[in-house]
């Protein structure tokens, strides 16, 4: 018995993972347990000669029993604190996860935002700018060769700038076709167009440019 009992004191002070589990310790932690090993041997050592296990078992085995409770009772702790720890970290990887799909989702909108504004500015002063110039254009009797040229760079330039498969995009590409081709044939001698007409179709592009506008500001102030 007495064996046994000295392999237990000797593994639990000698075992290097408990060592290193033990410099974990606050200090007064480790000086009872210190303390009560230290009085563990002074009582092994004075009992050594008397070959009595009854003497074993009174004299040193709740000694043995108190140091191998603290050693439970140290392990459990540490186990538990572990378990906090992991489960700490979980939650800490799950915030910054969270933070971070936050904020790409933030970036992504605002620099889908300033991208729209951008168009916006853009495609007001291209709707602004086709109009004065095939206005001007229309009360030529002869028409600029680089009036012409301009003008047609302007609607092509319009029509880039929409999307063809959308139906709304669809009629003011078409429209704008119209005012070119109405604005280029008027005074004509041969021409049936009218400067009506050519209002009409002033008026319905703008029109549909304002609706298109409108609903590109809806969509920046949405956050898309």
């Amino acid at each position: 018995m007495k064996y046994i009992i000295v392999f237990t004191l000797v593994y639990l002070t000698s075992n290097d993972c408990l060592t290193a589990q033990l410099d974990s310790l606050s200090p007064v932690v480790v000086d009872s347990l210190k303390t009560r090993i230290s009085i563990l041997e002074d009582k092994i050592e004075s009992i050594n000669d008397q070959g009595n296990n009854l003497v074993w078992l009174d004299k040193v085995l709740p000694s043995v029993v108190a140091i191998v409770v603290a050693f439970v009772a140290f392990f459990s702790s540490t186990l538990i604190n572990k378990r906090q720890i992991m489960s700490s970290e979980n939650l800490i990887s799950k915030q910054i996860q969270a933070s971070e799909k936050i904020a790409n989702q933030e970036f992504r909108r605002s620099v889908l935002s300033a991208n729209r504004v951008s168009w916006i500015e853009k495609f007001r002063d291209l709707i602004s700018e086709f109009r004065t110039d095939l206005l001007l254009l229309s009360q030529m009797p002869e028409k600029d060769s680089d009036a012409v040229r301009k003008v047609t760079v302007l609607v092509t330039r319009i029509e880039l700038m929409l999307n063809p498969s959308d139906h709304r995009d669809k009629s003011l590409i078409r429209l704008t076709k119209s005012f070119y081709e109405s604005c280029l044939k008027y005074k004509d001698p041969d021409t049936t167009i009218s400067f009506d007409n050519i209002i009409g179709l002033q008026n319905n592009i703008l029109a549909e440019a304002k609706d298109i506008l409108k609903s590109e500001w809806e969509r920046v102030k949405k956050g898309e």
